[in-house]
């Protein structure tokens, strides 16, 4: 008790706790075994002194410390600054003393059975004091802040004056204002469609224009097959002339209306495979999936470029064959021995094929035209004579319309010229 009163309250505290706990074996000053019956001996001792009317005494000294003042004297640096100076003076002062006040609690606190000697602070005075430079200061505070307000209703008054004076000088220019501002609405409107015209005709433009980059392309892809067909280099040509096609026959320039109907036929069925470019580098134009559909593509030209128009024919779907695998070819004609000659060119179109793709990679069908149903041709010996006479012979030993006589009699006279 004699050691606790002269302030060694804290280090017997510490000791509580260290003999407390379980791990010690030892003394922890003067390092001397220590047996579990001598801890809670030596516990129960300061536990006496420590008791619950010691933490009942620090609960109050706690309750007895006091908060410092807080006073910002900037925020009255527009009033009197003698008073301002004065109040900060006084709180300056008493806050020391109250620094001074908590401290003597904290000393004490940690001691609680060691008397604390001091003379009064007199922070109670200081306070009253300090309370009436406040109350000062808080008239002025008032005073200030209502002829701010009356300063804002002044203000806003003259606001509202000149806003009103200001309405009838801007008026006129205001009305104008609103006109141009409509009218640049209606302008931006019509800007925004003429942009998007624009955008439209320079689409078109690109459009026309990458068309003329293609012509030249596509016209030595039509020579080679006018070539290909005339077996000749001279017989026509084309050339691109003014961003149009221009047809030249033997180096002079010819109608189209000039030439047969046969030969006509010819270019636009070169033209027809050029078509196949259309939108593509040249290196692509027989490597996508097509589906072609030609309607009498021989007996429709002149006879003795028929032979030219099978190779050519033959050559063209052998690259859309051999460029993909996929793409298809239906072919039409009204002519039996031009059947029977695509009939040849497919089969060889599908050896061809074969080797490349092995067998039974590629085929072909035969169709005819019966009854407006679409049946196989199954009579390859079928001659398109021997039919054409064995109408006439029915017409002598039948009822056989007359109109349809003069039709196979013109038939069979167009196949003998």
């Amino acid at each position: 008790m004699e050691a606790i009163i002269g302030g060694k309250q804290v280090f017997y505290e510490e000791v509580s706790n260290n003999f407390n706990n379980e791990d010690t074996t030892s003394c922890p000053y003067c390092l001397q075994p220590v047996t579990s019956e001598y801890k809670s001996a030596l516990i129960a001792s300061i536990h006496k002194v420590l008791s619950k009317v010691v933490d009942l005494h620090k609960s109050k000294l706690k309750a007895l410390k006091m908060n410092k003042i807080n006073f910002d004297k900037n925020i009255y640096r527009t009033l009197n600054k003698n008073v301002v100076d004065k109040c900060d003076t006084l709180v300056i002062n008493i806050n020391l003393d109250i620094e001074l006040y908590n401290s003597l609690i904290d000393r004490k606190f940690d001691n609680v059975y060691t008397p604390i000697h001091q003379e009064i602070l007199g922070i109670s005075e200081r306070i009253a004091v300090a309370n009436i430079a406040l109350g000062e200061l808080e008239t002025l505070r008032k005073t200030h802040n209502e002829a701010i307000l009356q300063k804002d209703k002044i203000f806003n008054s003259l606001i509202k004056l000149n806003k009103e004076l200001f309405r009838y000088v801007i008026e006129e220019n205001h009305n104008q204002y609103i006109l141009l501002k409509k009218q640049k609405l209606e302008v931006e409107i019509l800007l925004s469609s003429l942009a998007t015209e624009k955008q439209k005709i320079q689409s078109e433009l690109n459009q026309l224009l990458q068309q003329k980059k293609s012509i030249k392309i596509a016209v030595e892809h039509i020579n080679k097959g006018i070539q290909y067909v005339f077996f000749s280099p001279n017989r026509f040509e084309l050339r691109a002339e003014d961003d149009e096609y221009k047809l030249y026959s033997n180096g002079y320039p010819v109608k189209p209306s000039d030439i047969s109907c046969g030969e006509r036929n010819i270019i636009a069925l070169c033209y027809f495979f050029t078509q196949m470019m259309d939108n593509l580098d040249e290196v692509d134009m027989y490597t996508r999936e097509s589906l072609l559909v030609i309607d009498d593509p021989v007996s429709s030209l002149d006879f003795e470029n028929r032979i030219g128009i099978l190779s050519y024919l033959k050559s063209q779907v052998l690259r859309i064959m051999f460029g993909n695998r996929h793409s298809k070819l239906i072919l039409f004609t009204h002519d039996l021995s031009s059947f029977f000659d695509i009939e040849k060119m497919a089969e060889e179109i599908k050896e061809s094929c074969e080797k490349k793709y092995g067998k039974h990679s590629t085929d072909f069908h035969l169709h005819e035209l019966q009854n407006k149903a679409l049946k196989d041709f199954r009579y390859k010996k079928r001659n398109e004579y021997t039919l054409l006479l064995e109408s006439i012979y029915r017409y002598g030993v039948e009822e056989t319309a007359e109109d349809e006589i003069v039709i196979v009699i013109r038939l069979l006279n167009k196949k003998a010229c």
